[in-house]
C-alpha cells in the first residue's frame, strides 16, 4: 500500500475516535435524562411518599460526575487535538524516526484541544450560572436600601 494512504487511513481513524466519543456522550445524556424523567413521572403517578421519592431520585445522581461534570468533553477535545495534530505531522511529511518533531507537533494538537476545551468548560459553567440567576428570579431588596 501507498503510504498516503495509510497516512490518510490513520488521520480519518484518529478524528473518528473523538467524534465517536462526544456522540456516546450525547447518547448517554439523552438516555440518562429520559430514564430520570420516566422514574419522576412514576412517581407522581403512584403517589409515593416524599421520603422514597427522594430516595429513587438521587440514586441516579453520581457524586463522581457531579465533582468533574467536563470530564468527557474534555478527554474527547484531547483525542480530536492529537487526531489535528497527527494530520499535520501528515501534511508535514514528518514520521517518528524523524525526530522530536513528530511528537511536538501531536503535542501542540493535544494542548489545543485541552484549550479549546477549556474554553468551552468555562462558557458552559458561565451559561449555567446565568440560567440559574434567571430561574431564581429577581432578589427582592432589603428595607435598608430602600430607605438610603
Amino acid at each position: 500500500m501507498d503510504e498516503t494512504v495509510i497516512g490518510l487511513a490513520a488521520v480519518i481513524l484518529s478524528l473518528s475516535c473523538g467524534l465517536l466519543a462526544i456522540g456516546g456522550l450525547v447518547i448517554v445524556f439523552y438516555s440518562r435524562n429520559k430514564n430520570e424523567r420516566m422514574v419522576k413521572q412514576a412517581i407522581v403517578e403512584n403517589h409515593v411518599d416524599a421520603e422514597t421519592a427522594r430516595l429513587l431520585v438521587t440514586r441516579f445522581e453520581d457524586e463522581q460526575w457531579k465533582s468533574d461534570p467536563y470530564k468527557n468533553l474534555r478527554a474527547a477535545c484531547a483525542l480530536l487535538g492529537m487526531g489535528v495534530g497527527y494530520a499535520l505531522t501528515w501534511l508535514l511529511h514528518l514520521q517518528p524516526h524523524d525526530g522530536v518533531g513528530f511528537w511536538i507537533v501531536i503535542a501542540v494538537g493535544l494542548g489545543l484541544g485541552l484549550l479549546i476545551s477549556f474554553f468551552m468548560e468555562t462558557y458552559l459553567d458561565r451559561k449555567k450560572a446565568e440560567k440559574k440567576v434567571d430561574a431564581d428570579g429577581p432578589q427582592p431588596m432589603e428595607t435598608a436600601e430602600m430607605e438610603d
